[in-house]
């Protein structure tokens, strides 16, 4: 083997992704990943459901343009909330809920053009650590982004439905006192973003 050889062998690789899912699939995983986080939150209380749900809804995300991205993002989004907050139509009715469920599907969608970004964007890292961490990194940071930023704009934003909520009775639901709702958040969705 001549040195050239050797060098060029030891370089990094590009990290190669799992293929998307067919678009029907990326459907499919969309909304059983936004019942899962659906579930994961009270009054259900499956909180260990909070990752694969997460999971799921990378994974919808994987190799899609960012307009399909944003549609699918935008759904992930509506079917979590519209379940997730129906609670307000018993004292406001069914306005609030069609409203709010827009807005923050809006937000998803928004967030869902950035994580499809991401995982194009991973498709040229290269190196063993741009799987395991990089990539991970990144995912979990926009979709801590997002959350962050839905939860604050506009007129004070809307905070219900953040990753770190669900987890109010789990055990590692004290984390927050240390890294706060977001990096709380943050963890969960590095821990959801390794296993997509």
């Amino acid at each position: 083997m001549s040195a050239a050889s050797a060098t060029a062998s030891r370089r990094a690789r590009p990290l190669r992704l799992r293929a998307p899912l067919p678009a029907w699939g990326s459907i499919v995983a969309a909304l059983v990943g936004a019942g899962l986080l659906t579930l994961s939150f009270q009054p259900f209380d499956a909180w260990p459901l909070v990752v694969p749900g997460v999971a799921l809804s990378l994974v919808a995300l994987r190799g899609r343009r960012t307009s399909a991205a944003f549609g699918i993002g935008a759904l992930t989004g509506a079917a979590f909330f519209a379940v997730h907050i129906q609670w307000i139509t018993v004292y406001l009715g069914p306005l609030p809920l069609v409203g709010l469920t827009g807005i923050m599907a809006l937000w998803w969608g928004l967030g869902g053009m950035l994580l499809a970004l991401a995982w194009r964007l991973g498709e040229r890292m290269r190196g063993a650590w741009a799987g395991l961490l990089v990539l991970p990194a990144l995912l979990a940071g926009l979709w801590m982004l997002r959350e962050s930023l839905s939860s604050t704009v506009p007129w004070g934003g809307f905070s219900w439905g953040r990753l770190a909520y669900s987890q109010a009775s789990s055990p590692i639901g004290d984390t927050a006192s240390w890294v706060g709702a977001s990096g709380l958040t943050f963890l969960l969705a590095f821990v959801a973003a390794l296993l997509a």
